[in-house]
């Protein structure tokens, strides 16, 4: 290590670009520069940190921190099979699965404030809820008993505009997706951020195209 390189090693520390007479490098020269050749040598350095770490530990660790380093001294590029994991085990497909959390978190659509726009955000992260994906597609509650007829003024929630626009994100992902596909894993797994829509809270139901 010469001055310039030590200059490089203080502002991937501290994101300062220290001059070359700074005092952390002129000190740093004077104490571990055994030879005086104006150079650190690997053994010199590696002696400045074993220092470093019994004195100060943790501005050893916060200095590896920036230079990406994990406490274990593991570079963050070589870690790739720590970093496995199943895509259900992701937050927004454990929230979508669990009816109870989904449920609650429509029930708050209905405020009409800052709650629902909220709430409504949230669940643009998530994955399709199985329960309501399965309704869309067995049109359920929409089938009249006595004509056997479609009601789609039953099948479409007018009392909410959020949770209309959500039977109208699943249909026209059903539609764009094609028939045939009740029991694939895609539509489950496409967040419905893909299609937001920014709405206010008290927009009427009457502005919302149809889609059909």
């Amino acid at each position: 290590m010469v001055p310039e390189t030590c200059a490089l090693f203080i502002k991937g520390c501290t994101g300062d670009f220290p001059p070359l007479n700074d005092d952390r490098i002129t000190g740093l020269f004077d104490k571990y520069d055994s030879n005086k050749d104006g150079k650190i040598e690997e053994k010199d350095f590696l002696y400045f940190y074993e220092l470093s770490c019994r004195d100060k530990p943790e501005t050893v660790r916060e200095n590896l921190k920036q230079h990406n380093i994990r406490n274990d001294l593991k570079k963050l590029s070589e870690v790739t099979e720590e970093t496995a994991f199943r895509t259900e085990d992701m937050p927004r497909f454990k929230i979508a699965e669990n009816q109870e959390y989904f449920d609650k978190l429509m029930v708050l659509l209905d405020r009409h404030d800052t709650v629902s726009e909220n709430a409504w955000d949230l669940v643009q992260m998530l994955a399709t809820n199985r329960l309501l994906y399965r309704r869309v597609l067995q049109l359920q509650n929409a089938i009249d008993g006595q004509t056997g007829k479609v009601n789609w003024t039953k099948f479409f929630d007018h009392q909410s505009d959020y949770k209309l626009l959500y039977t109208l994100q699943i249909v026209e992902a059903v539609m764009e997706e094609g028939e045939g596909i009740q029991d694939r894993v895609l539509i489950l797994e496409e967040p419905t951020e893909n299609k937001a829509i920014a709405i206010p809270a008290q927009t009427a139901v009457a502005s919302v195209p149809a889609p059909l």
